[in-house]
């Protein structure tokens, strides 16, 4: 539960209920009458809608826990990047909870160009459905454009990171860095070191 002297984020809904982050949007000055300092990035909300995420986290993998049809799209300074991750739920501006959904450790990823690729969220394998299918995780439909990690596993598995998630958990120590790594001009080759990978070379590697 949350806390009377927690940080609160003014920007988040205060409604009493809920609310899941499913995903970081576009980052931007989204409004440009105002003067600001440092961009903001959109944050892809869903109300809770299952309450036994308190005893049970894994009922959030449920796509029917969270109200995914109705998101809101909430705009927080980049600043605040370091407080806020995918998965975490928020109430009243505050931090909820951070559930373990579920955990797996990778102890021995190869972490190197051949077997890491700059990808899409919405990326399709020839014949063999989405990488992210929709049936599974709808949390991310209104971002299949966004950028995301993906790293070859044994197994023919893989494991995808969006690479704002990647940018708030090593370069979220400080809201200073953030600020800076995402002043302007801005462009993807500022922040990617690889091209992304076709649909047509991702199948043939499949």
């Amino acid at each position: 539960m949350t806390e009377e002297n927690a940080l609160t984020i003014a920007a988040l809904p205060s409604d009493g209920h809920g609310w899941r982050i499913d995903w970081f949007g576009e980052i931007a000055f989204p409004n440009r009458m105002i003067r600001r300092k440092q961009p903001s990035v959109l944050l892809h909300l869903s109300r809770v809608i299952d309450d036994r995420y308190r005893e049970d986290p894994s009922v959030l993998l449920n796509p029917e826990s969270t109200f995914v049809t109705k998101q809101r799209k909430i705009w927080v300074s980049i600043g605040a990047l370091p407080l806020l991750r995918i998965g975490d739920i928020w109430r009243n501006g505050q931090l909820e909870t951070a559930p373990d959904y579920e955990l797996e450790g990778f102890p021995d990823v190869a972490i190197n160009p051949q077997t890491v690729s700059l990808i899409k969220a919405g990326l399709s394998l020839e014949g063999s459905g989405f990488l992210l299918p929709r049936g599974e995780h709808p949390w991310h439909m209104q971002n299949t454009q966004s950028y995301c990690l993906m790293v070859a596993l044994p197994s023919e598995r893989r494991l995808i990171v969006p690479c704002l998630e990647l940018i708030r958990f090593y370069f979220g120590s400080s809201s200073n860095l953030l600020t800076k790594l995402f002043l302007p001009p801005l462009s993807r080759e500022v922040l990617y070191s690889t091209k992304p990978i076709s649909e047509k070379s991702m199948a043939s590697c499949h």
